[in-house]
């Protein structure tokens, strides 16, 4: 069945409840978030957070509640959606199809209301009045390290913002895009670039209909407090090139934290979620917000953009008279064990450089490069184990470099060796050099749901026997006590030190030896 969806903010008529910004009856002394307008504006759906009447009372992360906007011009006494929509996990509505008839959800629902082993989107459809189990639907490649996540759909259903922590952050949690390229089949989340995306957070997008102008709060931008909602607009379809963000001001932003801003231009009306003058955690609020002055905001920032982007092209052009070396790299991306090619994705990137392409059907790709830099190379293939490698173009003599990848099918039985994860030499300190590989692994996890690994620990045959099986077990523990922290079920997980019983090359010099230290992992079952 082929879905439409749209954002749950758009087609509604704010006049109807814009004689009041009185959301009394609906906030509490609990935690309001994520509001939803639907029904001409007439309902309100939204997720109540640490409330003793959700499915796990106090303890419970979030609840979808729903209030209506009654003939008295008052909203009604919130009640709590029953299940499926609410279990003991965290809920909440992100959107709706066009005709209602589908809902969709943030997580993945399991079985019996149990925690489930991946994330995502998941989406429920209304049967005669009810709703039924939700679904999962797939976005490719979804990862978020981070405990938060809030994402909305464009207008036209095709556009999904997303605020996550995952590949390519330029910090904590980043703005990504997402788009459409199924029934219910998306793209893997790109990040939209550090105009916007800081080493700080930036949460809760909202793209307006006209698909360029997007709000979202942030607290790396300045602001008067914790969290402020900023605007900003799109300039070009690459998602990358943005109006530096500009501050909605005091009629909005406060010393408190405010998120969730939904804009409404046809009645210059916002609904969001703020902290100050709140019975509690946070509130919803209702403000006037004229369209002029999101206008002005908007233009004055444009104009600042365009003209510091000169500024610094002029400077660029006086100081660097030679333009910078570009390279080519290029190569395959191929099966490890047939040598077919794969359509793969690969994510390049740096502090300075983040870029996604994909391989065509020969399984070849092709990307030019700033030279004199290092690069961190993602690859992934739907059914094959995720690589990543450190990609080392300071040299200055050639202009085009070939470099191949080969990805092990996910299949029982196959041993993939970790060849980034290192430690500080002698003990058992993860280098954070590490952590992009581990990374992975965890998300191959979250996304095989029933797979078991045994990882492996091995050095050298230097020195003590018996201090490098110990060694070894510690460094094994250690990277599973890493893929437990960051969301992978221990009993999912095992591991043994070998030292350096099992070697993989000679031990006779240096150069072979450090072949030989290495973690690896086994999948036993899939």
């Amino acid at each position: 069945m082929k879905y439409l969806l749209c954002i749950a903010f758009i087609a509604i008529n704010l006049r109807a409840v814009a004689q009041t910004d009185n959301l009394e009856s609906v906030n509490s002394t609990a935690d309001e978030l994520n509001p939803v307008l639907t029904d001409n504006g007439k309902t309100l759906y939204f997720i109540r957070r640490f409330h003793s009447e959700n499915v796990a009372g106090m303890k419970d992360a979030g609840d979808i509640w729903v209030s209506y906007f009654s003939d008295s011009m008052q909203w009604t006494a919130p009640r709590r959606l029953s299940s499926p929509l609410n279990n003991a996990q965290f809920n909440g509505i992100i959107g709706f199809s066009g005709d209602k008839s589908n809902v969709y959800l943030y997580q993945h629902y399991m079985p019996g209301g149990k925690p489930a082993n991946t994330q995502g989107i998941s989406v429920s459809l209304n049967m005669n009045g009810s709703w039924n189990e939700p679904a999962r639907i797939a976005i490719k490649y979804f990862y978020n390290k981070s405990d938060h996540v809030s994402i909305s759909l464009s207008e036209t259903g095709d556009i999904m913002l997303l605020s996550l922590e995952s590949y390519g952050t330029y910090g904590a949690e980043d703005l990504y895009v997402s788009f459409r390229i199924g029934n219910d089949q998306w793209s893997e989340p790109r990040n939209i670039g550090p105009i916007i995306n800081t080493p700080f957070q930036e949460m809760t997008p909202y793209l307006a209909p006209d698909n360029k102008t997007l709000f979202f709060a942030s607290n790396g931008h300045g602001g008067y407090g914790g969290r402020d909602i900023f605007v900003t607009k799109r300039q070009d379809d690459s998602w990358q090139k943005w109006s530096e963000p500009a501050n909605l001001g005091p009629e909005i932003n406060t010393a408190g934290v405010e998120l969730y801003f939904q804009y409404f231009p046809d009645d210059e009306r916002a609904i969001y979620t703020s902290t100050q003058n709140s019975d509690g955690y946070s509130d919803l609020k209702l403000a006037h917000l004229p369209v002029h002055k999101i206008e002005e905001i908007l233009g004055d920032n444009i104009e600042t953009a365009v003209l510091r982007e000169s500024v610094a092209m002029a400077e660029i052009r006086e100081n660097e008279p030679a333009a910078s070396k570009e390279i080519q790299i290029s190569g395959s991306v191929l099966d490890a064990e047939t040598g077919r090619p794969l359509l793969a994705s690969l994510l390049i990137s740096n502090e300075n450089w983040n870029e996604s392409l994909e391989t065509a059907n020969t399984g070849e790709y092709a990307i030019i490069l700033p030279a004199s830099d290092v690069y961190e190379v993602i690859i992934k293939s739907e059914g094959y184990v995720s690589q990543q490698a450190i990609l080392d173009i300071r040299i200055s003599e050639i202009d085009v470099i070939t470099h191949d990848f080969a990805l092990q099918p996910i299949k029982i039985g196959i041993t993939v060796k970790l060849g980034n994860v290192l430690f500080v030499r002698g003990s058992t300190v993860l280098l954070e050099s590490s952590y992009p590989q581990l990374d992975l692994v965890v998300l191959m996890m979250l996304e095989n749901a029933e797979m078991e690994i045994e990882l492996s620990g091995h050095t050298d045959n230097q020195g003590s026997e018996r201090l490098n099986n110990i060694l070894s077990q510690q460094r094994v523990d250690e990277v599973i006590n890493y893929l437990v922290v960051h969301g992978t079920e221990k009993r999912r997980l095992s591991g043994k030190g070998y030292g350096g019983s099992i070697p993989v090359a000679s031990n006779e010099s240096e150069e072979t030896r450090k072949l030989n230290r290495r973690v690896e992992f086994t999948i036993l079952k899939k």
